[in-house]
């Protein structure tokens, strides 16, 4: 679980925000009215530990978030209009909901003004603003959009309200579709009528499917935000600037994958206006990977920005900008010669990227065929030594599960590999950079500011967040040349190893950490195994030598007759010195270094 949703976590089990029982406004009568949270029953809340529960169990369909724009100052919804809604969504549900299911509505979760208001509820509302964009945000629930207005009055739209647009931005950026609901649009209340739950359940997240809005930058919103209206005035606005520059802020240092695909239930995609301003945020997102655009409707002007926003992202490996995705299957960018130059232009700063998607469209065009070469002009990604040589990561001839990196070179001393000799003092020197073991002390209460993801036999770190006096951050700060950075790997802390729940548990539990970190990023197969380039035994003597990916894991039962040189089924691996590439390898060794497809 990341930072962010800890502080959720915490701050629900602290009942600083609390949430309503769906199951009690459910069973409320007719003519019940939406109360502030200081007036409500204790029955109508969730308690703070199963509230804190459901949502660290990340069932989005149990966790719901109302965003909805007030209709009176002094109560949000005096006629029971949104409430008729959202009683209209829960109870066509109802067979489909979970006694675990809960929803945040702001007048009812937290503090707010009126008789007797304290200087305590004061606090507990303040803290509960700074951590609320958080719910909003999570991947852990789903938001209800409540857009449509009395028809009878001239209330403001959704779109045209600070808080509504602030919400809206907030909940878009990394939830996916299904996650954001707009029960306002003209068929998801035709949905909401329906009389069979099943079908209702089919429809919904296809008729409510809400439009997503791009992640900007802090300046951008704000531009954005001064054209809508708030019900308490400047002050709101002020407030509201500030939380939407803490998410960004947040948001820009943690995530390494922006899957911002279109979903073509929502109508047309992104254009050149929205896709300008992502590329305006997008230098912010320091440790961001992945880019995934699919689906999109954007055009020359668009692509133009976002070429050149690419080559600052130091670590991006994969770019999507195809036109179609799983959600949609024609292709609506109109971008073409322009963009496609200017995009050609950037790949050379572009130091990371080995995957890229364009339009098929685009395709053996006059345009598309330049673009390919240039793309096959960029020069291959390797790891070298420092005398130049690429190093390869091979099985240690005598001890075979000794992972050493060797050039593979002749020299004076031998041939620098697992097959031919010893590593020479290059390769030892490189392998003594990749690999490091660090000894940190933790204080009672500290973290190490990371979010890690367990593997079998290792921890991969995602995420080191910053600003937050992390014992990673700290150790980075003060040793420049020796960082630890997101996607290397804990692989042992102190005795244990071998066992990625053991190293978690380590981490938590004692407060002198011994650990050892693998920091090379390795290549990965489709299994998510690392593999590196080795010298095939055989075709050593064969054919002169033969590179080929492995990974080294022990093989399922139909490899072991294929292996060479060890013929006791159990120890046959994926591996130059024991066994034959897995079905795995195979496939990661046919792919190029870069990869260009047109989707």
């Amino acid at each position: 679980m990341g930072q962010s949703d800890d502080d959720v976590e915490k701050i629900l089990r602290e009942g600083t925000i609390r949430v309503l029982s769906v199951q009690w406004l459910c069973d409320r009568a007719p003519d019940y009215r939406i109360q502030r949270r200081q007036d409500l029953p204790e029955e109508a809340f969730k308690s703070a530990s199963d509230a804190a529960t459901v949502f660290k169990d990340g069932n989005f369909s149990h966790f719901n978030m109302v965003s909805y724009g007030w209709l009176k100052k002094d109560h949000p919804d005096p006629d029971g209009y949104h409430l008729a809604t959202i009683l209209q969504f829960f109870r066509k549900n109802i067979i489909f909901n979970s006694d675990a299911s809960c929803l945040f509505w702001d007048f009812a979760s937290l503090p707010h003004l009126g008789t007797n208001f304290t200087t305590e509820e004061y606090d507990v509302r303040l803290r509960g603003l700074h951590v609320m964009h958080k719910l909003y945000s999570s991947t852990k629930t789903r938001v209800l959009q409540l857009t449509s207005v009395p028809r009878d009055l001239s209330y403001r739209s959704y779109d045209d309200r600070g808080w509504c647009f602030f919400e809206a931005t907030v909940s878009s950026a990394f939830k996916a579709p299904g996650l954001l609901l707009d029960l306002g649009l003209p068929k998801a209340q035709e949905t909401l009528a329906l009389a069979d739950p099943w079908e209702f359940r089919d429809e919904i997240s296809l008729t409510a499917c809400s439009k997503r809005k791009p992640p900007m930058d802090p300046e951008d919103f704000s531009a954005e935000l001064m054209k809508r209206s708030f019900t308490n005035g400047k002050s709101d606005c002020d407030t509201v600037g500030e939380l939407y520059a803490d998410f960004f802020r947040y948001a820009a240092n943690t995530h390494s994958s922006l899957r911002l695909e279109w979903d073509a239930n929502a109508g047309e995609g992104w254009g050149d206006r929205e896709i300008m301003q992502l590329a305006r945020a997008l230098p912010a997102f320091t440790h961001c990977q992945n880019l995934s655009l699919g689906g999109h409707s954007f055009g020359d002007q668009g692509l133009v920005a976002l070429s050149t926003s690419l080559p600052r992202l130091e670590q991006l490996i994969s770019v999507g900008v195809s036109g179609r995705t799983f959600f949609k299957y024609t292709d609506s960018t109109t971008f073409g010669k322009e963009g496609l130059a200017a995009l050609g232009m950037a790949l050379p700063g572009c130091v990371s990227l080995t995957n890229l998607s364009l339009p098929q469209r685009l395709e053996n065009t006059p345009e598309g065929n330049l673009f390919s070469e240039a793309w096959s002009a960029l020069p291959a990604r390797e790891l070298v030594n420092d005398e130049g040589a690429v190093v390869l990561l091979g099985n240690d001839k005598f001890k075979a599960d000794v992972l050493n990196y060797y050039c593979d070179r002749h020299l004076a001393e031998g041939q620098c590999g697992p097959i031919g000799g010893p590593q020479c003092k290059s390769c030892m020197r490189f392998q003594a950079s990749a690999r490091m073991t660090i000894t940190l002390h933790k204080a009672q209460g500290q973290s190490l500011g990371i979010t890690c993801d367990r593997k079998r036999n290792y921890l991969i770190i995602e995420y080191i967040h910053i600003g937050r006096s992390g014992l990673i951050e700290e150790w980075n700060s003060s040793h420049p040349h020796f960082q630890i950075h997101a996607n290397d790997r804990i692989v042992a802390v102190n005795d244990a190893r071998g066992d990625s729940s053991l190293l978690r548990e380590e981490l938590k539990q004692s407060s002198m950490l011994k650990m050892q970190i693998d920091r090379v990023q390795d290549l990965t197969n489709d299994d998510g195994a690392t593999v590196a380039l080795a010298t095939d035994k055989v075709s050593l003597y064969e054919l002169d030598g033969c590179l080929k990916y492995y990974c080294g894991k022990h093989l399922e039962r139909k490899y072991w007759a294929s292996c060479r040189y060890w013929q006791d089924g159990p120890n046959c691996r994926c591996g130059p010195d024991c066994g034959p590439q897995c079905k795995s390898c195979e496939r990661r060794q046919a792919k190029e270094t870069r990869h260009l497809s047109w989707d």
